[in-house]
């Protein structure tokens, strides 16, 4: 069940950016994900919490791989 989760993740993370899914945005964006649930689900954070995380560094991200014009 988990790899298929994992599969789906990757799958729309990919779609979403329009990258392949072995792209190396969406394997970075997929850690940051897995991470803050992993962190969340140890009771180190709070799932709430993990939402902020994640959001946040996926924009930082996402703001750093933006082309320049």
């Amino acid at each position: 069940m988990r790899l298929q989760i994992g599969k789906e993740l990757r799958r729309r993370l990919a779609d979403a950016l329009e990258l392949g899914v072995a792209d190396p945005l969406v394997d970075l964006l997929d850690l940051v994900y897995t991470g803050a649930i992993m962190r969340a689900g140890s009771g180190h954070i709070t799932y709430d919490d993990a939402v902020t995380l994640v959001e946040d560094a996926a924009r930082r991200i996402l703001d750093s791989h933006r082309p320049t014009p």
